[in-house]
């Protein structure tokens, strides 16, 4: 797949993974469900797993990794490595990434019909304002769309609004961001009242921490992990 389809392949993922399962899965791992949300967790049934967006400095998708429930992950045929972390609610990038997941959509109903189609069901708006969204992704019309979306249709942006741009992919933070390894320790980050952002190994994805990470104050913190945790923070602490 491409990486322009990624959004769109992640937004199915996630809507599959439901309440009940997400809080297992955080169980198991002992964070909560809200964190695992917070980082974009989906689920691929015709696999079995658990999936997670990874991601470059612009907040852009560049891949997906699977998490088996014996813990051991695989990156998705056709994925790139990148950072674990989750994005801003409140950012848009100049070229309108809208946040995949189904806290940040809402489907059409009769109350609130698609703006674009007039359709009930199907639709996506944007929840901010569900009555008069400053997006929609309409599954039947592709006349003035922004982009396609796959399988969900097609992106339109109703409103200014929804381009605004504040600099950053990630959260507001009058703590150190914590440079971590991997989904789980962003999530307990999270649970912390950190915002983390995860390497996808001790010394994977430094090249994107630079760029993310400019004029943020930063707390690394290695693996215990026979050695390779000590290298991987020391790389880190160089980039």
């Amino acid at each position: 797949m491409s990486q322009q389809e990624l959004p769109a392949v992640l937004l199915a993922y996630q809507g599959n993974a439901w309440p009940a399962m997400v809080e297992d899965l955080a169980h198991d791992l002992g964070v909560s469900a809200r964190s695992l949300v917070s980082i974009g967790i989906g689920w691929m049934p015709d696999e079995g797993c658990w999936v997670f967006p990874e991601r470059d400095a612009d907040g852009e998708i560049v891949g997906l990794v699977r998490r088996f429930k014996n813990g051991k992950k695989l990156s998705a045929k056709d994925s790139k490595r990148g950072l674990t972390y989750g994005l801003d609610p409140e950012w848009q990038a100049d070229s309108v990434k809208y946040i995949p997941g189904s806290q940040n959509w809402v489907r059409c109903s009769d109350e609130y019909p698609c703006p674009i189609c007039e359709r009930t069901h199907w639709c996506l708006l944007s929840s901010e304002c569900p009555s008069d969204p400053r997006a929609v992704i309409c599954g039947r019309r592709a006349e003035g769309a922004r982009q396609p979306m796959g399988d969900a249709g097609y992106l339109h942006v109703r409103k200014p609004s929804g381009d605004v741009h504040t600099g950053s992919p990630l959260a507001s933070s009058s703590l150190p961001i914590l440079v971590v390894e991997g989904q789980s320790d962003v999530a307990s980050a999270f649970d912390l009242g950190f915002v983390g952002v995860g390497k996808p190994s001790a010394t994977g994805g430094l090249y994107l921490l630079g760029s993310l990470l400019v004029g943020r104050e930063v707390c690394v913190i290695g693996e215990n992990d026979a050695g390779a945790g000590r290298v991987g923070m020391e790389k880190t602490f160089e980039t």
